[in-house]
This record gives C-alpha cells, structure tokens and sequence, in this order.
C-alpha cells in the first residue's frame, strides 16, 4: 500500500501494532503476555515520537507529503538520525 500522506502512513502504524497486540494476547501463555507488554511500550514510544515528528514537519512547511520529507530531513544531521532512528524502532517493533 503507498500511501502520500505521513499522518496515514504513521496511522497504519499503529493499526499495526494494535493487530500484533491482539495476536499476542489472544495467545494463553505467559511469553504472549509479556509480548504484549513490550509491543504497548514500543508503539506508545514510537508512535508518538512519528506523530510528533510529522507534526513538526506539517508546521514546518505546512504539508503533509511524504515526498517533501527530504529537504525537511536533510536540513539538520540531528533531525537525520533522530528520523532514522525513530523509523527504524517502528519498523522493529512489528
């Protein structure tokens, strides 16, 4: 699925992590369990760490495309491995 919005993009996210949830707890066994609690941590850290960095992005340049990201992410080597970072927790935690 390509998606051009960034709030979409990062909505899926958490509908993803949300059926991993389910999956998880609809298991009997205490590791599911204790799944499920590392997988509630991780998207309440990384999801709201994506919002809030499409957040900025959308008050930075007043859009939501994905295709602009480039020139806001290029802008600083901070923002580049925060970006970096944050996306590559998300895609871990699935």
């Amino acid at each position: 699925m390509f998606q051009r919005d960034s709030k979409s993009l990062a909505a899926y996210s958490s509908v993803t992590h949300i059926r991993f949830l389910l999956l998880s707890l609809s298991l009997i066994t205490i590791r599911s369990k204790v799944a499920g609690v590392i997988i509630i941590l991780a998207h309440g850290y990384t999801s709201s760490l994506i919002f809030y960095i499409i957040g900025e992005f959308y008050h930075i340049s007043s859009t939501r495309i994905i295709y602009f990201f480039n020139r806001f992410i290029n802008s600083s080597i901070i923002l580049r491995i925060l970006f970096s970072l944050v996306f590559l927790s998300n895609s871990r935690a699935k």
